[in-house]
């Protein structure tokens, strides 16, 4: 299984499957942040998430 690997120190980020950047820095694992059921910013996340969906047109307000 191949994983792909993340060099933070661009921006936007460098996506590759080395565990060495071009730049020379090793590169990280490219994983979502762990899930934490007592996460104390889910509610901002939603909300930002609908307004996105909202502006994009996906969403009709409410």
């Amino acid at each position: 299984m191949v994983l792909i690997q993340v060099c933070k120190l661009h921006v936007p980020w460098i996506y590759t499957f080395n565990h060495v950047c071009e730049c020379g820095k090793k590169t990280l694992l490219a994983r979502p942040p762990k899930y934490v059921p007592d996460d104390v910013y889910r509610e901002y996340r939603r909300k930002e998430k609908e307004e996105d969906r909202i502006n994009s047109g996906i969403l009709q307000p409410m």
